[in-house]
């Protein structure tokens, strides 16, 4: 198991890696959504969070960082990727093909483990 620190004003707090679904910034704070549904503030830029996560980890737009093992589906020609929970994100045309080459890596992946 891999963990993040998540920092605040409030608090400091260790979270297992594997649980974020998805962080997002929005209103000039960074919040770090996790797949039990409990959002986290933290204190750094999206940027030096991204660098601190997995390659599972994939940033669709400025705004936001997405666990590959979250996604549900991926619509190409709107630029849409959908997780788990319903919740869509719009991808920018420069971070589509990575979106897609991590997917179906993640997915080859997956399925060579259950052989």
């Amino acid at each position: 198991m891999k963990y993040l620190l998540i920092e605040n004003n409030l608090s400091i707090r260790r979270i297992d890696i594997a649980g974020i679904q998805c962080i997002i910034f929005r209103d000039g704070q960074l919040a770090v959504q996790m797949i039990d549904g409990e959002k986290l503030l933290h204190c750094a830029t999206l940027n030096e969070l991204h660098n601190q996560l997995p390659d599972t980890f994939v940033k669709v737009n400025r705004n936001v960082i997405i666990n590959i093992d979250c996604v549900v589906s991926i619509q190409k020609q709107l630029r849409i990727v959908t997780l788990y929970n319903g919740q869509e994100f719009s991808v920018s045309r420069r971070k589509m093909s990575v979106l897609i080459t991590t997917f179906s890596q993640f997915l080859k992946d997956i399925n060579r483990n259950v052989e």
